[in-house]
């Protein structure tokens, strides 16, 4: 039994073969008085290998990487599994049941509680059972972020730049391994208390997805994410072969950005029409949406126009906006050896 702070896990995370359970949270509310909070767990352990933590729902409105993992924990038998897969589908469980980015129990947010701590509410203990439970364990991993519901992203990776040189090289290789089409350079998270620099700072290779978004369940996105976990898992030794490559596929592209300057805020509240996608090349001072507005009833639209030179990483897909939304975000293309200089 592995406990820490509400949390307790009864799976056996070390003996051969695959299988499933639960991580019992907890929590004591006018919903919860007499249950717990199921956290689905896989394991799978096969023959001589690394260990690999794969895990999806740390925002529960973020959809691909729940069916990918879960349908990857079902597919694959321990015969197949050089080292352990240790999979956590919905990490952020109580999100995932009320369809929310954030915890419905604490409205905290999982991706900002890394490192946890055991008794500051049941977010942070998640984060924390992940970090003190799980991230030893391992020598590399991938939680699995979409869009969610009100934004749509380019299909990419997130490589976060480290202070270990040797484990940001390792997390560089896995960014390749996984071939979406376009990998971003993240080089000011050291602080803000992200999955990804937490395990990076236990000298597992890490890395984050953004796949699509928009609130549903995307046929690209969910191919790029399959085929991704495969690739990864193949570049570690974990299983023999990568999925079929796809020889149409445009070569891959690299995306930095330093501070705020890509971020365009709207400045009123009204409804959002955009004019280019995700993807697209713009210049300072392209318009690229308006907004119509809502309390000034028969005002003109405001213009918003690109706030710098570059490729539109993500935009908002929910047509009724505030003033103080972001509207999307511009980044700066770079060549593979920027990328792997960090």
């Amino acid at each position: 039994m592995i406990t820490y702070g509400p949390i307790a896990c009864d799976l056996d995370l070390e003996g051969p073969g695959k299988r499933t359970g639960i991580l019992r949270l907890t929590h004591s509310d006018n919903v919860h008085a007499l249950s717990i909070i199921p956290i689905p767990i896989a394991v799978i352990v096969g023959g001589e290998g690394p260990s690999v933590v794969l895990s999806a729902g740390t925002h529960g409105n973020e959809y691909e990487g729940q069916v990918i993992l879960r349908e990857l924990v079902r597919e694959l038998p321990p015969e197949s599994v050089h080292g352990r897969l240790i999979v956590l589908p919905s990490l952020n469980m109580p999100a995932v049941r009320d369809d929310e980015r954030v915890s419905p129990l604490d409205g905290a947010n999982l991706n900002r509680e890394f490192p946890g701590a055991p008794d500051h509410g049941p977010t942070a203990a998640i984060a924390g059972f992940v970090s003190e439970a799980i991230l030893p364990r391992c020598h590399a991993g991938i939680d699995i972020h979409t869009g969610g519901a009100w934004t749509s992203f380019l299909p990419l990776v997130y490589l976060c730049r480290c202070e270990d040189d040797a484990v940001f090289a390792r997390s560089a290789a896995l960014a390749e391994a996984f071939a979406a089409p376009w990998t971003y350079l993240v080089t000011d998270v050291q602080g803000q208390g992200g999955f990804d620099p937490c395990a990076q700072d236990q000298g597992v290779a890490f890395i984050s997805t953004e796949l699509g978004g928009g609130g549903r369940l995307g046929r690209e996105t969910l191919r790029i994410g399959r085929r991704g976990v495969r690739n990864m898992l193949a570049h570690l030794g974990v299983i023999e072969s990568a999925a079929e490559g796809d020889e149409s596929a445009p070569a891959p592209r690299y995306l930095t950005k330093q501070g705020s300057d890509g971020t365009l805020v709207c400045e009123c509240s009204g409804f959002l029409e955009t004019f280019r996608e995700p993807g697209d090349a713009v210049r300072q001072g392209d318009a690229l949406a308006r907004v119509h507005p809502v309390e000034n009833g028969f005002g003109p639209p405001e213009t918003l126009s690109a706030p710098c030179d570059g490729i539109i990483v993500f935009q908002r897909t929910s047509a009724h906006v505030r003033h103080g939304d972001i509207v999307l975000d511009v980044a700066t293309e770079i060549d593979r050896e920027e990328l792997l200089r960090g």
